[in-house]
C-alpha cells in the first residue's frame, strides 16, 4: 500500500510504504494457556486444564526435568502424578511451538 500525504508545505515529496504483518494487525500465535487443580496439593495429584498446547513440562527448582510429555490434542485435561516426589513447588510448563507459559504448582503432602 503506498501513500502519499497533501502537498500543503507541511508535507512535500513524502512517501509512505505500508506492509501490513498481517491483515487483522492480530498476533496470529496465542500463548498457551492453563487451569491448574488443585494447586497447592496434598496427594501429588493435579490436572491441567490447557487449551493451544501441544506439550507439557514440568522441572523442580533446580532446574531438573520431572516429566515431559507431548499433548494429544491442543486442548484438553492432563493429569499429572508427582506423589513420588519430595514436598516442593515445581513448574510446568505448556508450549505450543512457538510460545510458552509457566505455571508454579505446590507439592505438600
Amino acid at each position: 500500500d503506498v501513500q502519499a500525504p497533501a502537498n500543503d508545505g507541511n508535507f512535500t515529496n513524502i512517501t509512505l510504504y505500508w506492509n501490513p504483518a498481517s491483515a487483522t494487525g492480530v498476533e496470529e500465535n496465542e500463548l498457551a494457556t492453563a487451569i491448574i487443580y488443585p494447586n497447592p496439593t496434598t496427594d501429588g495429584l493435579f490436572n491441567v486444564d490447557y487449551v493451544n498446547a501441544n506439550s507439557i513440562k514440568v522441572v523442580n527448582l533446580v532446574g531438573m526435568t520431572i516429566l515431559e510429555d507431548k499433548l494429544d490434542a491442543q486442548s484438553g485435561t492432563k493429569n499429572i502424578d508427582l506423589s513420588g516426589f519430595t514436598n516442593g513447588i515445581y513448574i510446568v510448563s505448556l508450549s505450543n511451538g512457538l510460545k510458552t507459559s509457566e505455571y508454579k504448582i505446590v507439592l505438600d503432602k
